[in-house]
Formats: structure tokens, sequence, C-alpha cells
């Protein structure tokens, strides 16, 4: 898991940092919980939460470079899913992708 701060492993790619997540040999499995409850958006590696992020805080970064995203207090409620992996020579399998509604949502 390479990168620092936001656009590491966990975080919300320029918006929010991630804390570093528990570290294990590069072939091994690792789980990642991503939970999108209303705006906010909680990451979870391993069982241990690496991300917080909530658009309506204070202290988000400014756009830095174009292709980062808009820094938008109300954040889509719709939309795609990316998955990405951007480290040259790194090497990424997804074993299972799904989506659930959260217990108790509309």
């Amino acid at each position: 898991m390479r990168g620092v701060g936001t656009s590491r492993t966990g975080a919300v790619y320029s918006l929010a940092p991630s804390a570093a997540a528990i570290d294990k040999p590069a072939h091994a499995w690792k789980t990642m919980l991503i939970t999108l409850d209303g705006p906010r958006v909680l990451v979870d590696v391993g069982g241990r939460r690496l991300t917080a992020f909530d658009p309506a805080a204070k202290d988000i970064p400014d756009q830095s470079e174009w292709y980062e995203p808009k820094r938008e207090p109300k954040r889509p409620t719709f939309g795609y899913i990316g998955l990405q992996n951007h480290d040259p020579g790194d090497v990424v399998y997804f074993k299972e992708v799904s989506v659930q509604p959260l217990e108790g949502a509309e």
C-alpha cells in the first residue's frame, strides 16, 4: 500500500487522508468496507477505520490539480463506483465487489 495522506489506500482521493493500514504481505488479501451514509464516507480496511470524510468539514484541502474531484459541499447521491490503482508497478486484483443498502435506509 503506497502513497501518503490523501492518495494512499483508504483515502477519499485528494479530499480526506487515511490512517496507515495494517501492513500485510503484498500477496495477502485485504478487506475494505466503504460506507456511504448520506454525504459521509467511512473507509475501513481489515476492520480498522482509516477514513471518516464529511464534505461539510472546514478543513478540506483546495483542489490543486485538474483531475482531482471538485470541492462541493453537496456530493452526488448516485453515480458510478470507481476502483483504482495508479502507483507505477503495483498490481491489484479485486476478488469480490458488492453493493448493498444500509440497514434502515430508504
